[in-house]
Parts: C-alpha cells; sequence; structure tokens
C-alpha cells in the first residue's frame, strides 16, 4: 500500500478532480493535509464535521484527506457515540479519547469553561451567561459529570457546579507517552518518503521541516491537548 501510494504519478487533492496533486513522494507535502494534521495534535478527537468547518473545507474534501492520512498511518479513527472522531495514529489512551472526544464539542466546552472559572456556578447562572436553554445546560451538564470532568453539590435551593481534577491528572498522565511519541512520528514521515528535520522540540511543541522531492514545510506539532484548559482551572 505504502510503496504504491509513493510510486503513484498523480493523486486527486479532493474528491471533484478540481485540484491535482503533482508531487507524488509524499502524502503529507499537500497543503490541506498538513493543516489537518496539525489541527489533530492541538485538538484531537474532532469530528469530520468540526475539522471542516474550524479549517474552512468542504466535508467531501476534508473525508477524502483523512482518508489518506488514515491509510498511511498518520491518524487514526474512533467512533464515539453516533460518530467518528481523529486524534494522531496511537497518540491517546481510550480515557482520553473519551474526555477529548466530549471537550471538542463547543457547547460542552463553553460550560466546561465556565465552570474552571468560576467554580461553584449554578445552573441558572450558566444558561443566562451563556444564553442557552436551560435543558440544554442540564443535559450537557449530565454528560461533564459522566465523563468525571465536573461534579456538583447542593446549595440551599441551588446546585453548584465545580471542576473535578480530572484535567490536571491527564496532562500529567499524557506527557511522558506523547513525548515518546515523537520518535512515532518521525518513523511515519520516514515511512512516508518524508525527510524531516527538527528544528525545535520542547515539551508542548515538536517544530520540524519535512521535505519531499523539491517541496518543504515548516509544520508545529502540539503534544499537550489539555494545555489550553489549564489557565483557567481553580485547583
Amino acid at each position: 500500500m505504502l510503496h504504491a501510494l509513493k510510486k503513484s504519478i498523480t493523486r486527486p487533492d479532493n474528491v471533484n478532480g478540481s485540484e491535482i496533486e503533482k508531487v507524488p513522494v509524499s502524502i503529507l507535502m499537500n497543503q490541506k493535509r498538513q493543516k489537518i494534521l496539525q489541527y489533530l495534535f492541538k485538538y484531537p478527537c474532532t469530528h469530520l464535521h468540526g475539522i471542516a468547518h474550524n479549517l474552512d473545507l468542504s466535508i467531501n474534501s476534508t473525508r477524502w484527506h483523512l482518508r489518506k492520512l488514515i491509510q498511511v498511518g498518520y491518524i487514526n479513527e474512533h467512533k464515539l457515540g453516533n460518530r467518528k472522531v481523529y486524534f494522531p495514529n496511537n497518540s491517546l489512551s481510550n480515557v482520553d479519547i473519551e474526555i477529548l472526544g466530549v471537550l471538542t464539542n463547543k457547547k460542552l466546552e463553553s460550560i466546561f469553561l465556565e465552570i474552571l472559572h468560576v467554580p461553584g456556578i449554578t445552573q441558572k447562572e450558566l444558561y443566562v451567561q451563556l444564553n442557552k436553554k436551560q435543558s440544554t445546560i442540564v443535559d450537557n451538564l449530565n454528560i461533564l459529570e459522566k465523563t468525571q470532568l465536573i461534579y456538583s453539590q447542593k446549595d440551599g435551593a441551588f446546585r453548584r457546579y465545580y471542576p473535578t481534577p480530572m484535567i490536571i491528572t491527564r496532562e500529567k498522565l499524557i506527557r511522558k507517552p506523547l513525548k515518546k511519541y515523537r520518535g512515532s512520528l518521525i518513523r511515519i514521515l520516514k515511512r512516508d518518503g518524508v525527510e524531516p528535520e527538527i528544528l525545535r522540540t520542547t515539551d508542548k511543541k515538536f517544530h520540524i521541516r519535512i521535505k519531499s522531492g523539491k517541496s518543504k514545510s515548516d509544520l508545529i506539532f502540539h503534544f499537550n491537548p489539555y494545555e489550553r484548559f489549564l489557565s483557567g482551572r481553580v485547583e
């Protein structure tokens, strides 16, 4: 499969055939796939429509590029509820897939961030602050509680919501595996015919330059999908 991909003369860049990929060496020497892969490192477990919307791509084009990235081994897909989510290949545990799959839902994320910033907030304060229906807020709070991201306490006539230590715990646990995962990413790149050059590496980011044929691109991969929540966490 990989040999056939490398030897193919041309590849369709999207399903309607309006673009043709002329560089046959590596499937990653395609700007849309680069954008998708970098996005999935920063926001793993995003579903198809979320990726397409946030990167301003069509659904069909996004689906096509995801399929190509899966074929070579850059990403995985996982059925979560009634839809599939996507993330860097073999980089996450089942627990992280479930948590991040919840937090890439914009409605759930907005409620969770509000609770992070205002621990002890009530249902009424949430639906006033977020301008959402009370029934929607209640349903989403139940999902967040089920995932153990928040807990609630009765306070007289009110029920108050607080963040659990789950995000901090998962962030600490994921650091070491993701640091080791950089080696796996380099091996996948080389297998795909890419010459990777490490420009800079930190605990949170991996900045590399990839070369294939006459083409080259600088890519930044984020290795801490929980980071964006930590600044709002009150311990």
